[in-house]
């Protein structure tokens, strides 16, 4: 069978969630707890349990950010109906803090704590050393240099526009 067209065989019919019975999946039941303060001891009650502690360290330590770790957390306990939406992003921050501080007794050197979507890790000159030392100079030399593309430049304003 073609890969786009098993693609497209698991996927639910568009309005297919509006014939559904309500209440079906967790989180459209009432939730098991009904406070912030209940839900953030419930959060850490399972972060501390087991290795889970560790495996979060192991992961900050690789270059996740705290800020996407507290949101998968949150996420998946609203999704099993444990708390609603708006404890979740209640305690969000709580549990940031809570795994920062962790994270500093680990001794993890400078944790990435926010996405920042700002951030550029390379400037194009850093890309290009690192690309040479990589493939070689001789492999820089066979490939094309690379033209930017120029930007349309609008012509006035779209107000200005006639309709056609």
């Amino acid at each position: 069978m073609d890969m786009a067209a098993n693609l497209f065989m698991d996927q639910p019919v568009p309005g297919e969630s509006l014939t559904t019975k309500s209440g079906t999946y967790p989180y459209e039941n009432p939730p098991l707890i009904n406070s912030s303060p209940d839900a953030m001891e419930y959060i850490l009650n399972i972060y501390e349990a087991g290795d889970n502690e560790e495996i979060f360290m192991k992961m900050i330590s690789a270059g996740i950010t705290i800020e996407y770790l507290a949101d998968v957390i949150t996420k998946c306990a609203f999704m099993n109906g444990i708390f609603t939406v708006d404890i979740a992003e209640i305690i969000k921050p709580a549990l940031v803090l809570q795994m920062l501080a962790d994270a500093r007794d680990a001794g993890i050197s400078n944790p990435k704590i926010f996405n920042d979507a700002q951030t550029n890790e390379f400037s194009s000159d850093q890309y290009m050393a690192l690309h040479q030392e990589l493939r070689g100079e001789e492999a820089m030399m066979q490939e094309a240099p690379m033209e930017p593309i120029p930007e349309p430049i609008p012509e006035g304003s779209f107000l200005d526009m006639e309709a056609q």
